[in-house]
């Protein structure tokens, strides 16, 4: 599980990373911490085997992800991501 929690870390600094670049008027260099992010995020998400003990945090990770994807404008993967997310058992009762 450590694996899972250094890589969504290294997600999120990489995503917030990206936003004050952007804010900072550097798009390229956005875009490529937005990938990295994204890949991060994938990782992580696709380590988590899609059980019930898993949840809530496969479907958590997976939606991210999927954020993640949108954000770098890959609509495709975004929407399998969100499929992926969702197929498995996303809502604890």
């Amino acid at each position: 599980m450590s694996t899972v929690i250094e890589l969504h870390n290294q997600a999120m600094k990489l995503s917030q990373r990206a936003m004050v670049v952007r804010h900072n008027g550097d798009k390229a260099r956005a875009d490529t911490l937005a990938r990295e992010a994204f890949e991060c995020e994938l990782q992580a998400a696709e380590l988590i085997p899609n059980e019930k003990a898993s949840e809530p945090t496969r479907s958590i990770l997976y939606c991210s992800a999927a954020s993640l994807a949108y954000e770098c404008h890959e609509w495709e993967a975004a929407k399998q991501l969100i499929t992926k997310g969702l197929s498995g058992y996303p809502k604890m009762n």
